[in-house]
């Protein structure tokens, strides 16, 4: 995406994919029963090549309607606007001026300055899934979705807290207040630079000359898991 470009949330707005088309980012639309049959929309990264196209990344607090859209204005900002025009979510880049936007081929959407440098990137946000090449610093979770069907946030959190203890615990819904810590990994010390980082080896070798791509996400499950997939 270059400075001024512009995607609209419909059913026929076409999304920005990856070079390799294994990843796309755009909106999605919400199921008539997450949406209370509004036309609402999601802000979101998905798997463009796997059949259920599975989300891996989304602005769930910021749910629109169709005509919203997203814009790389001409000062540089990443900004999500309502069909009304009214700006509801912004990507903090401090005092950096974005250069251009792109969806990489690791499932990362990013933002790069003039300097070539990433100052913001979806990586460091993550919803409820990470992926290869992902990691979890200090003060990152990953929180579970009410349902298959639901992007509103569940009752699981896991945590990398600044202590350097990676933690899971159950939330208390709508209050979103954090009660029992049910695992822990026991890592934390006053010392610690604990970070979770999912390795990159996702590319299996079948053969002597064939290539396989095999899709690999870590996913914080609806009940109590913290779940591995892998699909061809």
């Amino acid at each position: 995406m270059n400075v001024g470009s512009v995607l609209t949330a419909g059913v026929n707005s076409p999304p920005r994919i990856s070079p390799s088309g294994e990843f796309a980012f755009g909106f999605r639309p919400l199921l008539s029963s997450q949406s209370n049959n509004q036309d609402l929309f999601l802000l979101a990264i998905w798997y463009n090549k796997v059949p259920e196209e599975t989300i891996i990344w989304s602005l769930n607090d910021h749910q629109v309607p169709e005509g919203s859209r997203i814009e790389l204005t001409n000062e540089g900002q990443l900004i999500l606007y309502n069909s009304r025009g009214q700006q509801v979510w912004k990507a903090e880049t401090g005092n950096e001026r974005t250069a251009c936007a792109a969806i990489l081929d690791s499932g990362n959407f990013v933002l790069i300055n003039g300097a070539s440098i990433y100052i913001w990137e979806s990586f460091r946000l993550p919803t409820d899934t990470i992926l290869p090449g992902q990691r979890l610093r200090k003060g990152g979770r990953l929180t579970s979705r009410q349902s298959d069907t639901a992007s509103t946030e569940g009752r699981f959190q896991l945590r990398m807290q600044q202590d350097g203890n990676l933690v899971l615990y159950s939330i208390l819904l709508p209050t979103e207040v954090i009660t029992d810590a049910y695992w822990a990994t026991g890592t934390n010390h006053p010392d610690a630079d604990s970070e979770l980082v999912f390795d990159e080896a996702f590319y299996l070798h079948r053969g002597q000359k064939q290539k396989h791509t095999q899709h690999h996400k870590t996913e914080l499950g609806i009940q109590t898991g913290f779940l591995l997939y892998g699909q061809d």
